[in-house]
């Protein structure tokens, strides 16, 4: 199993992936509540959406 430091790094990696090929629609990064958000606004995204937060519907 990857640990939670590796799979940010991956996200991020295929992130830049992404926003590197031609794109004829919008792309727009997920982050995850906690997750550092700046290292994606870098890219340049359409939009943010927001991930994860179905176990914080309660709050």
């Amino acid at each position: 199993m990857v640990d939670r430091a590796a799979r940010a790094l991956l996200s991020r990696a295929n992130a830049v992936w992404a926003f590197q090929q031609l794109r004829r629609f919008g792309l727009y990064v997920s982050v995850q509540p906690g997750q550092p958000l700046a290292p994606y606004l870098e890219l340049n995204p359409d939009g943010i959406a927001l991930g994860g937060l179905a176990p914080f519907s309660r709050n």
